[in-house]
């Protein structure tokens, strides 16, 4: 039992797991996956006991049995609630539901409007900065007379 080796999809079965917990559980373990001639990955039977093993023992120290049970209570409650649940409230929530999409639509809609407007407002503001750099180019000399002074050349 000790040479058997298993192939990353039976680890998975037996450990009831997804990749990415696997890798997780592997680097806490320090275990490297193998690789045979063939190039396809595996591991040992120890090595998935020890994955096993540190898998339990790290769900118990998350949670302890106690409250996985009434976790699993709460769960099954919800589960039963949603069986018998009556057709209008499942009517009723989808039309709260559909008046929300609406909302969130009208939303999209108004931030989209404000972002065009900042930059309306953006262009405006420098407009705004080019006619009073141009204003300042003139001198009043009197009785409504305005004379054009040169420009000031500012650049190296």
């Amino acid at each position: 039992m000790k040479d058997t080796i298993l192939s990353p999809h039976e680890v998975r079965e037996i450990l009831n797991s997804d990749n990415k917990e696997i890798i997780r559980l592997c680097k806490l373990a320090a275990i490297t996956p193998r690789q045979n001639e063939k190039g396809f990955t595996y591991f040992s039977y120890d090595e998935v006991k020890r994955l096993k093993e540190l898998r339990d023992n790290y769900r118990q120290s998350v949670i302890s049995s106690s409250q996985f049970r009434t976790l699993e209570t709460i769960k099954s409650a919800f589960y039963q609630l949603e069986d018998n649940m009556p057709e209008s409230a499942i009517t009723e929530i989808n039309n709260k539901f559909k008046k929300l999409e609406h909302f969130f639509e009208e939303y999209e809609k108004c931030k989209s409007e404000n972002a065009s407007l900042k930059l309306k407002m953006t262009q405006i503001s420098k407009n705004n900065c080019y006619l009073k750099d141009q204003l300042n180019e003139f001198k009043p000399m009197g009785l409504g007379v305005y004379i054009k002074l040169k420009k000031k050349d500012y650049s190296i």
